[in-house]
């Protein structure tokens, strides 16, 4: 029986999984999956310390502390989804489908704060994380880097699809048989055939692999966005809003303007009201997956405004706002589980 102290404790980890816990339920890794390795190496050169110490003190805009540990962020089509945070020394995997993934170090990254990186069916890519930096690198350097690192510890993982193997490098080593059993050994482990009969070996799970996964072209987009609700994103630059433009209405659609549009738009609902093909692209493409194309909002005071990008690239021009009303509603329901609760 349980104490009314580790009953408690028990709740508390219980409610705190639910609000962690993502709805989507974990699948099971294989083959035809890929894995992104982060590392973070964990010593820097005593002098390239110390010169960065000096900088920061007659350079404001350098980095306020590169010791600090970062968050790592999956840039989706509903926002930022918080991945883990790496400290120097460690290391995670993510399970990926094959495809390409933006990640960075903040929730709202600007142009260049981002690093897009691209998977096959099987494939481990290895990425290393500095502050305020993430690249890809070789197999053969990250083999060598990841000698000496541990993994990250599974309180500072958020997100279901992340990893924690004991040994990042124990999944590249080979298998070594075990010792042939000699004849008397042989024997005395072997079942009698009743024995064998009445208790057979449990099925092996099979793993199960989704084909049902909508293949994101621009009808699945526009059947996604268009007369939809959105919530405008980007950087901002002199007082414009970054990868946005004006809109004008034509014959054959709408047209880019060559003006930026103001940066107070960032962060309003605007109407999804035109989700089309560059000017460049044939009506052959639209079956293309994920194509470039070009998405149309306008505002309250109508204002009209553009962005072309890609859907891996859509996150960071704009956010259904239903997603982040659903998100919202969520943690409101979810808080009072933990509020209060012994952990």
């Amino acid at each position: 029986m349980l104490s009314a102290t580790n009953r408690g404790r028990l709740i508390g980890i219980i409610a705190l999984a639910g609000v962690l816990t993502l709805a989507a339920t974990p699948v099971v890794q294989s083959p035809q999956d890929a894995i992104i390795v982060f590392y973070r190496v964990r010593t820097v050169d005593p002098v390239k310390a110390q010169t960065s110490r000096i900088r920061r003190i007659f350079d404001r805009t350098a980095p306020l502390d590169p010791d600090q540990d970062p968050t790592i962020y999956q840039m989706t089509a509903g926002g930022a989804t918080r991945l883990a945070i790496i400290a120097k020394g460690e290391f995670f995997e993510l399970h990926v489908r094959p495809g390409h993934y933006a990640f960075s170090w903040t929730s709202g990254p600007a142009r260049g704060e981002q690093t897009v990186i691209s998977v096959k069916a099987g494939q481990r890519a290895f990425v290393q994380v500095q502050f305020r930096r993430i690249t890809e690198v070789a197999a053969q350097t990250a083999m060598m880097d990841l000698k000496d690192l541990q993994p990250t510890s599974d309180v500072r993982v958020f997100d279901s699809a992340v990893r924690i193997p004991p040994d990042i490098l124990s999944a590249r080593q080979p298998v070594v048989p075990a010792p042939a059993p000699s004849d008397d050994t042989a024997s005395a482990q072997q079942p009698s055939l009743k024995e064998a009969g009445t208790t057979p070996s449990p099925p092996q799970q099979e793993i199960v692999i989704r084909e049902d996964l909508p293949k994101r072209t621009l009808g699945w987009i526009q059947q996604t966005y268009l007369k939809q609700s959105i919530i405008v994103r980007g950087s901002v630059d002199r007082g414009m809003l970054v990868d946005w433009n004006g809109a004008r209405k034509d014959a054959n659609g709408y047209k880019r303007d060559v003006r930026s549009i103001s940066a107070k738009y960032r962060g309003q609902m605007a109407n999804v009201i035109a989700i089309q093909m560059p000017d460049e692209k044939t009506i052959s493409e639209h079956n293309v997956e994920d194509p470039s194309f070009e998405l149309v909002a306008q505002f309250a005071d109508g204002m009209l405004g553009m962005t072309a990008t890609g859907f891996e690239f859509l996150a960071d021009r704009a956010k259904l706002a239903s997603e982040q009303k659903q998100r919202e509603a969520e943690m409101t329901k979810n808080l009072p589980l933990i509020v209060g609760k012994p952990l």
